[in-house]
């Protein structure tokens, strides 16, 4: 089995993350207002206590640096799907 280098795939970043997502179509204010009350709870110290007991470091992008980030994702993760040749059941 060939490394995800081996295989075409350079600079594959594994490491798992987590965020929250909106159905499509909601409208910005709504996301940047929920963004704005989700990133003030990820920098109090409780939770980050909570996410540093489980080897976790909260970030709290932006929107557009999310959409971003899921965009980037999902290229990535289509090259590994191919290069590996891995198919749906």
């Amino acid at each position: 089995m060939p490394t995800l280098a081996e295989a075409g795939v350079k600079d594959f970043n594994t490491a798992p993350w987590q965020g929250v997502l909106a159905p499509a179509g909601t409208p910005r204010l709504v996301v940047n207002y929920l963004h704005t009350q989700i990133a003030a709870v990820l920098k109090t110290s409780e939770i980050r206590e909570r996410f540093a007991l489980q080897g976790t470091d909260p970030v709290g992008l932006g929107p557009k640096a999310f959409d971003e980030m899921i965009d980037h994702e999902l290229v990535l993760n289509s090259k590994v799907i191919k290069a590996v040749g891995m198919k749906g059941d």
